[in-house]
């Protein structure tokens, strides 16, 4: 049943393939986490169909802005090459990985819509504590694989983890 085996980048011995999915993974997750927290400041204002559908369509069109500059820059930089399928097929395999960002607040959103006593506000909140905690695993995560020393790494996991919230503050700024 190998049709149904989806390769995963971590299984790969291949440095760039492994940094190409975290960063997929984080730049989709820290917008969207912005994007929950803009919904969450003026939830009132929202209903929870036209939440599931913002996260839906901000999520697509972030992926589809990702695999389009991924091919323009491709042939700027390689004026005179067609581009060959093989790099087509890695540009989506790596900006597919921005896709599973909606998987979470979707699904919390989703019951919100199906379940009247579950509101918008409790959903939203749902997948941002969610979120927030698989960035934090996927941060200890990596520390663990380092080889700094202990102290080191608390220190970086701090600042990513202050990082993570001022990028996302800036974001939901820039959205008002």
């Amino acid at each position: 049943m190998k049709f149904f085996k989806i390769h995963h980048p971590i299984e790969d011995d291949d440095p760039h393939m492994v940094e190409e999915y975290y960063r997929e993974r984080f730049y989709g997750g820290v917008t969207i986490m912005a994007l929950i927290i803009t919904l969450l400041v003026s939830w009132e204002s929202f209903t929870s169909e036209s939440a599931f559908y913002a996260i839906l369509f901000t999520t697509l069109w972030l992926w589809l802005a990702g695999v389009f500059s991924s091919i323009v820059s491709t042939r700027i930089v390689h004026k005179s090459e067609k581009i060959q399928n093989q790099k087509i097929k890695k540009t989506f395999i790596t900006h597919r990985w921005i896709l599973k960002s909606w998987v979470l607040p979707l699904l919390f959103v989703g019951v919100s819509i199906f379940f009247e006593n579950i509101n918008l506000e409790t959903a939203l909140v749902l997948t941002l504590a969610t979120s927030l905690l698989r960035a934090s695993f996927t941060i200890i995560d990596a520390f663990l694989k380092s080889d700094r020393h202990v102290i080191l790494n608390i220190m970086s996991f701090i600042f990513q983890i202050f990082a993570i919230w001022v990028i996302i503050f800036l974001k939901v700024a820039s959205e008002k």
